[in-house]
């Protein structure tokens, strides 16, 4: 069989020569054109690529049921049947050399077009299984999703709960710490009261001697005589003689600036110590009880002086009050 394309491109041979379904002489010649031609080479490339990406559209064939494949089978047999035999050409004579081209051609590209057809067939059944494959794939991603969906919120709740534990145990936290304050404050006042509780103990146990003492048959009473600097203030110590303790009482004192205090000093020769110093209080009154080195008769003179919070051996020269023993 022979085919010349001298003036024409065989375009109705490049489907099926890209198939392989011509025979050697015609694929010889067809390929020979293809080469050199560019325009057929460029259709016969979209062709090959085209029949290329079919296996990629179809899917997973092997899965086909038997009978799918059965009835394949059995129209591609009947294509090749239909079409004449490739060694039984009409005469050259009968016919001219296009016609014989058109001829062979014609029952071969039947067959190729049954196959297409066939596969096509094959191809939408593979779409059909393949689409409710993933219809069943996204029933199940959906519920998934939806579990996981119902997790979440079961754990959104859960974290809620959760929140409001610690905002309840918040709330109570800030109640106790309200209440330690108040009990710390209730500490301090009860506190300060001891203090003042034991201080006032303290003033009534020397309040109880010094009346003791000043009630006892034994006891001397001693006026002390004021200087200028306090006309109008009055002193008294009581003693007893051989005893260390004296208490000394004032009245008409003025309270000193700060820095300042009165101190009560007793002499004798060689001898100056101090027994204490004075608090006046607002009303002009002040009281000392103390116990002297010695006892009482032992010394010569009683001193009240005003004294600076300096550091101080032996009695100023501001006297106030003084008295020979």
């Amino acid at each position: 069989m022979t085919h010349n394309y001298p003036d024409t491109h065989p375009t109705e041979s490049i489907p099926a020569f890209v198939l392989g379904a011509l025979d050697n002489d015609e694929a010889i010649r067809v390929a020979i054109h293809v080469a050199s031609c560019a325009q057929c080479r460029s259709e016969a490339d979209a062709f090959a690529k085209t029949v290329s990406l079919m296996p990629y559209a179809a899917g997973d064939l092997a899965g086909l049921r038997p009978e799918v494949k059965n009835r394949l089978f059995s129209r591609i047999a009947l294509a090749h049947e239909e079409s004449p035999a490739d060694d039984q050409p009409a005469p050259p004579a009968a016919r001219p050399k296009r016609v014989l081209r058109h001829s062979f051609f014609l029952p071969t590209l039947s067959a190729v077009l049954a196959v297409l057809v066939v596969f096509l067939g094959f191809l939408s059944a593979g779409m059909y299984h393949r689409r409710a494959d993933l219809i069943a794939e996204l029933d199940a991603r959906d519920q998934t999703v939806a579990a996981l969906q119902r997790q979440l919120a079961e754990r959104e709740r859960a974290l809620a709960d959760q929140i409001q534990l610690v905002a309840d145990r918040e709330r109570q936290l800030a109640a106790t710490n309200r209440l330690l304050q108040q009990n710390e404050t209730i500490a301090v006042r009860i506190a300060e009261q001891d203090r003042e509780l034991a201080t006032l103990r303290t003033q009534i146990a020397e309040t109880e001697i010094m009346v003791s003492f000043l009630a006892a048959p034994a006891t001397v009473l001693q006026p002390l005589v004021a200087t200028s600097r306090a006309a109008e203030a009055s002193a008294h110590m009581y003693m007893q003689p051989g005893h260390n303790q004296v208490v000394l009482l004032t009245h008409g004192l003025p309270q000193l600036q700060p820095g300042r205090h009165y101190r009560i000093w007793l002499t004798s020769e060689g001898e100056q110590v101090t027994v204490g110093a004075l608090h006046v209080r607002p009303d002009g009154v002040a009281e000392l009880v103390a116990q002297a080195p010695r006892p009482m008769d032992a010394y010569e003179q009683v001193l009240v002086t005003i004294e600076a919070d300096a550091s101080f051996s032996v009695p100023g020269s501001d006297v106030i009050f003084s008295v020979r023993l």
